[in-house]
């Protein structure tokens, strides 16, 4: 019962810790939090100091 009690427990922490996104902060976040994205910007980044 006790293993039982704590799967259920485990299972439901990312439940407790979600929260409610509007739509424009969660495209904020993803694009903030995008790797893909970041190394482009980084990339873009080096070639203006490249050309300036």
């Amino acid at each position: 019962m006790i293993t039982l009690l704590a799967i259920i427990m485990i299972s439901t922490l990312p439940v407790f810790a979600a929260e409610d996104l509007s739509l424009e902060k969660a495209v904020k976040r993803a694009v903030l939090q995008n790797r893909q994205l970041e190394n482009t910007r980084h990339g873009i980044s080096s070639v203006e100091k490249d050309i300036i």
